[in-house]
């Protein structure tokens, strides 16, 4: 398991990951790693931006987001926000860290390797 930045190398994955979340109904719960109608390509400018805190939107913080993908790089199994610091918002509600884990890819540590990955990346 490993934590990559989003890339256009994984496009394919990223479209597959996207409508097995959909399906589940949770697409609500996978956060700033996706938005609705949102090109590929936008969505990579916007956590690239996101990552130096450009243009980000009125209540939002600098973070990097990462994909949890398999140690080969051809599935991702989740997406991790690393929110650089804090507004009161995200103080009180949310904290540093946020992640989503595939259903099909939960119970398998994948969630606490990836927040132990993290911490290597701070």
């Amino acid at each position: 398991m490993k934590l990559i930045k989003p890339n256009e190398k994984l496009k394919e994955q990223f479209f597959e990951y996207i409508n097995e979340v959909k399906k589940d109904e949770e697409i609500n719960r996978i956060g700033n790693a996706y938005k609705e109608n949102e090109k590929f390509n936008d969505m990579l400018d916007r956590v690239r931006n996101r990552e130096k805190g450009k243009d980000l939107l009125k209540n939002d913080v600098e973070a990097t987001i990462y994909w949890i993908v398999d140690d080969n790089e051809t599935e991702i199994m989740g997406s991790m926000d690393l929110r650089h610091k804090l507004n009161q918002s995200y103080f009180v509600h949310l904290g540093h860290i946020s992640y989503y884990v595939r259903k099909r890819k939960r119970g398998k540590r994948n969630c606490i390797m990836g927040i132990r990955r993290s911490n290597k990346n701070i």
